[in-house]
């Protein structure tokens, strides 16, 4: 659903009075948009949980 948002999504430049031809988004989330932070979690938690892969509860330091 999301990708499906995403999918054909194009923006334009304005400066001034001047506007710049359409150009496609190919990266990146929609500034503003509700979904940036869910995504960002759901990122977070899949390279959290590999980095900790096999570890658990606290891990005493040995120095």
């Amino acid at each position: 659903l999301l990708q499906t948002a995403y999918n054909g999504s194009t923006s334009q430049v304005r400066i001034h009075d001047e506007v710049s031809e359409e150009f496609p988004i190919m990266t990146g989330v929609r500034q503003g948009d509700v979904v940036s932070p869910l995504l960002f979690n759901i990122v977070i938690d899949a390279i959290m949980r590999k980095a900790f892969k096999g570890r658990r509860g606290v891990q005493a330091s040995t120095d």
